[in-house]
């Protein structure tokens, strides 16, 4: 029986990806989506705290703040409130050649011990939600990975997930014992935002991570991750972030160390994850939320 947590998540393979690997990266990537709904349930639970006290307000005083004449709804500006077009006219990141690569790879980090850039060998992608809610998502082993969301109205969420993978091992780095090892991502982001909190009490939430993970034979061994954007807004307020001539930029690259040991599969994944949710008010305009978060992965580093 394949596992639910499986049936979920979109996973490509290259080719040179045995069967056995594959077997192990399904694992991991389950890993990841039960890791993911355990944190979007802590958030759920606490949002169904902050609901029930809502409406028990709204129910009391509805009736006394009903405004006799009906106030416009807000929107957001259009390029967040309509699922992205990933080719958009976004000024992208340079090519990197072999020798490039190795380069900065040393410049940044010291002299690494393997260096894997694209195609990766695997790519994947899942996504959750409930109320009323959009979400799209988008990775490729050629380095690209992108997740968008997009709430509104009350009590509406959405968890969206994008990302790149390496099956590695201790030969991977030439030992034939445990060894303790660093892995590292270079990779540019480029990232959009918009956020309504509808009036008297509604709140509305966006957020953002590049998110660099470990498994062990399928099972959760570390993680590291790197905040791009949070935004928590309540009672009218709005704001957003749309500047796409800014162009992608160079990551805060999160680092994970771990010990390896011979028998054993591992896997690195790089992912960008956008969570959004919002709640109305007790009366007015709707709440609305959503991100974007498009990732250009240059290079996966390994370092013993």
């Amino acid at each position: 029986m394949q596992d639910e947590s499986i049936a979920s998540a979109e996973i490509n393979y290259a080719d040179s990806v045995s069967e056995s690997e594959r077997d192990n990266i399904q694992r991991s990537i389950a890993t990841l989506v039960e890791r993911s709904r355990k944190r979007t349930a802590r958030e759920r639970a606490l949002a169904a705290q902050r609901t029930q006290i809502r409406s028990a307000a709204k129910e009391a005083y509805g009736k006394l703040l009903e405004p006799a004449t009906p106030l416009p709804n807000i929107a957001l500006d259009e390029g967040l409130s309509e699922p992205p077009d990933w080719q958009a006219e976004i000024p992208g990141t340079p090519a990197l050649t072999e020798q490039t690569a190795r380069e900065i790879s040393e410049l940044r980090f010291g002299n690494a011990t393997r260096i894997f850039g694209p195609p990766f060998h695997y790519d994947w992608r899942w996504s959750n939600g409930g109320g009323t809610y959009a979400v799209t998502n988008d990775a490729s082993k050629a380095g690209s990975a992108g997740s968008w969301a997009a709430v509104k109205k009350d009590d509406a969420w959405a968890d969206v997930h994008a990302g790149v993978g390496v099956v590695i091992s201790t030969e991977t780095v030439n030992a034939t014992g445990p060894v303790l090892v660093m892995g590292r991502s270079l990779s540019h982001s480029y990232n959009s935002w918009g956020v309504h909190a509808s009036i008297n009490n509604g709140d509305g939430t966006s957020e953002g991570r590049v998110e660099l993970t470990v498994m062990e034979n399928g099972n959760f061994l570390t993680a590291a991750s790197t905040r791009i954007w949070r935004c928590r807004l309540s009672d009218s307020e709005l704001d957003s972030h749309y500047d796409p001539d800014s162009g992608y930029a160079l990551d805060t690259t999160p680092e994970v160390v771990w010990t390896m040991h011979p028998g054993r599969s591992y896997t690195l994944n790089i992912g960008a994850w956008v969570y959004v949710e919002c709640h109305d008010g007790w009366w007015g305009t709707d709440s609305s939320a959503s991100g974007l978060l498009q990732l250009d992965i240059n290079l996966l580093t390994l370092f013993k």
